[in-house]
């Protein structure tokens, strides 16, 4: 009788979903679909053997501890399937439930066209979707992400799904370090919030996300301390992000070498900020051995200084990871569209230059004829503008319990989208599109639940 039941109330939640919605759920099916026929074995990348990609099972890329290169959910995907098609597959079978769960669930929840509509094209757009031929942790970031979102705004009876929110949280936070890093910075103040709004806290809940918290931080600690090369000689994850900010990469490396050209241990380095990654990693891996320890257990640290003593400096590097990130010089693979080009440029522009790994990477720019698209800035702005008039604007209510829930969540996302920029930018300082993808879209996100939340009350306010 139950099963007859949920059988049932699944075919009428069917029968209910707009024309709209629908149409948008066939959109993001085939656009995921003619992106996966591009190439179904996937696009690989330097690293992406780390994360398990191929047809051959090494299990001792996976640790449950984090003492491997990459920690271990996605990893466990591909080495159990083991196959570079069967691993694309379920990228992108993940991204289509997640953006596909997210657009029905908010078609309900805010009963608003403009928020199916804008996140769909966002979904399909190729700086978004194509990440699913590529085998990296962006694609499982953004669709762990998106899934946990529409968990969120789930208003159904069905609040087993809730069951799914610890393990969606647990994987987010542990594909990309930056993720779990931004969480913390922005985890005291949302804490705060909660308590305030919400007084009768579920304990077990508190208990299972610190759990996640501790289990993720373990890893993450243990992950910095890994060898990226097997020949013996290698370099600690933590080490090469340090060689990512003090070399040529990083447009304002000159500013720490200011301060890091007198450093005893670094003296073996010589003038590092002419030097390129490659360069520099063959110098700590065979030469510079004291210099490779300073940097993987001395740089954290001071470099957490030097950006409380030079506020300019994570300033610049974020405004360039918005700039540059926003408009993506290359993509990291193939990719297919089957929209208009204006339309994926709501979102994301482009640039007419390229910061390339070479020795002079960081200081060629044409000035004179720099060409930028970053609709990104538009976004930041408009999120402002309507957050201020809504938080001032008190006399128009409707379902104002709703609304509000609408505008907290907004806001919650948009903030932890700007500390995951400000994040990457400062702990990475290249790779401008890959390492700001998901705080890009986060900070999407967070317009389109505000705007259309706005609009509907605007519409509303006529009737």
């Amino acid at each position: 009788m139950k099963k007859n039941y949920l059988s049932k109330l699944n075919l009428k939640s069917l029968i209910n979903v707009s024309p709209l919605t629908a149409f948008c759920s066939l959109l993001i099916i085939s656009a995921n679909l003619l992106q996966f026929s591009l190439k179904p074995s996937g696009f690989s990348q330097g690293d992406s053997w780390a994360y398990g990609y191929g047809s051959i099972r090494n299990w001792s890329n996976l640790s449950f501890t984090g003492e491997a290169l990459r920690k271990w959910p996605i990893v466990l995907i591909n080495t159990t399937l083991a196959s570079p098609t069967l691993q694309t597959m379920f990228q992108f079978l993940f991204s289509i439930v997640a953006w596909c769960s997210l657009i029905w669930v908010l078609s309900k929840y805010l009963d608003n066209q403009l928020s199916t509509v804008l996140i769909t094209i966002l979904a399909i757009s190729p700086q978004v979707l194509s990440w699913n031929s590529v085998h990296l942790s962006e694609s499982y970031a953004i669709s762990t992400g998106i899934m946990t979102l529409s968990i969120f705004f789930r208003k159904y009876k069905e609040s087993k799904t809730l069951v799914f929110l610890p393990f969606l949280l647990f994987v987010f936070l542990n594909t990309k370090p930056s993720n779990f890093i931004a969480f913390l910075l922005l985890s005291p103040i949302l804490s705060l919030y909660i308590i305030k709004k919400w007084r009768n806290i579920n304990i077990t809940w508190v208990i299972i996300l610190f759990l996640i918290v501790f289990y993720t931080f373990l890893l993450t600690v243990n992950q910095s301390k890994e060898k990226l090369q097997t020949d013996g000689a290698g370099i600690s994850y933590a080490a090469a992000q340090s060689v990512a900010v003090i070399s040529n990469v990083n447009p304002l490396t000159n500013q720490i070498y200011s301060e890091l050209k007198n450093n005893r241990e670094l003296q073996c380095l010589g003038h590092f900020n002419k030097s390129s990654p490659i360069a520099l990693t063959e110098l700590l891996k065979y030469k510079c051995q004291a210099s490779q320890f300073w940097l993987d257990r001395e740089f954290q640290r001071w470099y957490l200084g030097f950006n409380i003593r030079n506020l300019d400096y994570p300033v610049k590097l974020t405004v360039t990871t918005i700039l540059a990130g926003n408009s993506p010089f290359s993509m990291y693979g193939g990719n297919i569209s089957i929209l208009p080009s204006e339309a994926s440029q709501l979102f994301f522009g482009d640039r007419n230059f390229a910061l390339r790994l070479s020795d002079q990477s960081s200081e060629i720019i044409p000035i004179d004829s720099i060409s930028i698209l970053s609709p990104l800035v538009f976004w930041l702005v408009l999120f402002v503008f309507i957050h201020s008039r809504n938080q001032l604007s008190n006399a128009r209510k409707f379902d104002q319990v709703r609304s509000k829930y609408v505008m907290s969540i907004s806001l919650s996302l948009f903030l932890y989208g700007l500390t995951l920029l400000v994040v990457s930018a400062v702990s990475i300082p290249n790779e401008w599109f890959r390492q700001s993808i998901v705080g890009q879209i986060s900070i999407f996100v967070s317009c389109i639940l505000l705007l259309s939340n706005a609009s509907k009350k605007y519409f509303k306010s006529f009737n």
